[in-house]
């Protein structure tokens, strides 16, 4: 719901609690949703920031926040030449660590939060997913984490078109999240995720960790229980094009061509909204890019153009020439790497060892009708992929939830070069289930 003249407040609304100590960093913005507004304003002097950014989206405040970030020597800028508009986040050495935990005290969460973001910055990033006039989801993110806005411009529409579309019935869901990098809290945490559901507002709270990635949790905490981790794949062949969906992570690493002569599109990977619909089982993607492992990336991947501008690179190593390096990209021979604490890489030193082993890149999935489709209204998924033996009782448990068989899967556990043998054999059996008058319910394994 656009703004009206009726319901337009300026920040903080009147009866906000104001920021003691906290300069007001939303510039006058005009916000229409009070509640919102007044949140930010009880987020600031829980967490205590020395400042508080409102990010609008626009490229000069981009250009200025770029600026602003890079003054950190763990966050560079790319060679704009080689990557425009790319960044390098180096994560070692911060508080934090992989992995999360779902089921926490929020007693315990907001003690830790307190103050937590002492002598840092606070950016407040309102972002939608979807269409501006009617998105699915609209939110605001509260991070100290520069690497975590520049992910979320990378997946989501960030800045006014969503300030712009938060009317005062709109639901409005919040994400808090804290690196812990506040000199005060020098105590190291595994990344923990809460989602807190009080008085019918849904909020998720990310603590811990500065990589970017967790991002993708707190969107995934705001989805129902029907988001699950898979890429979504359109494979052109000789039999026309086939919608695939393969759980696990591996299926970015594909080539654009199979062995067999397919060509591979990645239309979405990360949480994607699963569900039935009028031919069977549709997919949507729940974000507008995706945080994909750097490993097995080439010039051949299928994802190689998206990763050439506006990408938020984590723990890769830097060549000699300032572009990103790791193994599998153009400099095979890794000569005069900096490796991803910033260092020289030492004489006799592995190239490998040069960047992180889970090094991530998040990218916007940038042009085609099919990815604006799978963004919208979502595609009929032709297959299920799985990549291991869970994911085979991932895909019934789905099946379940959803209520209706799922249409073929085909166990290809391994790899690429598994995942790719699968779909080749995969043209031939969706071409003939989708002629078939009545396919047959449950669930058909194809060899790989």
């Amino acid at each position: 719901m656009p703004r009206t003249a009726q319901h337009r407040h300026t920040f903080p609304p009147t009866g906000v609690l104001p920021l003691p100590e906290v300069p007001d960093g939303a510039g006058n913005h005009d916000l229409a949703h009070a509640g919102t507004a007044q949140w930010v304003a009880r987020t600031a002097i829980l967490t205590r920031p020395d400042e508080v950014v409102w990010v609008d989206g626009s490229d000069e405040q981009w250009r200025e926040l770029v600026t602003r970030f890079t003054l950190d020597d763990e966050v560079v800028r790319l060679d704009p030449g080689a990557r425009p508009g790319s960044l390098l986040v180096r994560s070692t050495g911060r508080a934090g660590g992989s992995g999360h935990t779902a089921v926490v005290d929020r007693v315990a969460v907001v003690d830790r939060v307190a103050e937590s973001m002492r002598g840092r910055t606070m950016y407040v990033v309102p972002f939608l997913l979807g269409a501006p006039e009617a998105p699915d989801l609209l939110g605001v993110h509260v991070t100290d984490s520069p690497s975590s806005v520049a992910t979320l411009r990378a997946l989501t529409r960030i800045g006014s078109d969503a300030l712009d579309a938060m009317g005062p019935e709109v639901e409005v869901v919040r994400t808090v999240h804290t690196s812990l990098r506040s000199p005060r809290d020098a105590r190291p945490t595994l990344r923990t995720v809460l989602r807190d559901e009080r008085a019918g507002v849904r909020t998720v709270w990310l603590l811990g960790g500065d990589d970017g990635a967790g991002v993708v949790e707190a969107l995934r905490a705001h989805t129902d229980d029907l988001a699950v981790e898979c890429t979504l794949l359109h494979v052109h062949g000789d039999h026309g094009t086939t919608t695939v969906a393969v759980t696990g992570r591996s299926a970015v690493r594909l080539h654009q061509w199979t062995p067999g002569g397919q060509r591979v599109e990645v239309l979405a990977a990360g949480p994607v909204l699963v569900g039935p619909g009028r031919d069977g089982v549709v997919a949507r993607a729940v974000t507008d890019g995706a945080v994909v492992p750097v490993a097995g990336l080439s010039p051949r991947s299928a994802v190689a153009a998206d990763v050439e501008r506006d990408a938020v690179f984590v723990d890769t190593a830097l060549n000699e020439d300032g572009d990103v390096w790791w193994p599998g990209s153009d400099d095979a021979r890794a000569l005069h790497l900096i490796d991803r604490h910033g260092h020289y890489l030492p004489r006799g030193g592995d190239p490998a060892a040069a960047g992180s082993p889970d090094a991530t890149v998040a990218v916007r999935l940038h042009g085609t009708a099919a990815r604006t489709a799978v963004r919208s209204g979502g595609v009929p998924v032709d297959a299920f992929v799985v990549t291991d033996p869970a994911g085979a009782a991932d895909v019934d448990a789905l099946a379940a939830r959803v209520g209706t068989a799922m249409p073929v899967s085909t166990t290809a556990w391994g790899g690429p070069a598994e995942i790719a043998g699968a779909l080749d054999s995969l043209s031939g059996v969706t071409a003939a289930a989708a002629t078939a008058t009545a396919p047959s319910p449950g669930r058909r394994e194809v060899a790989a």
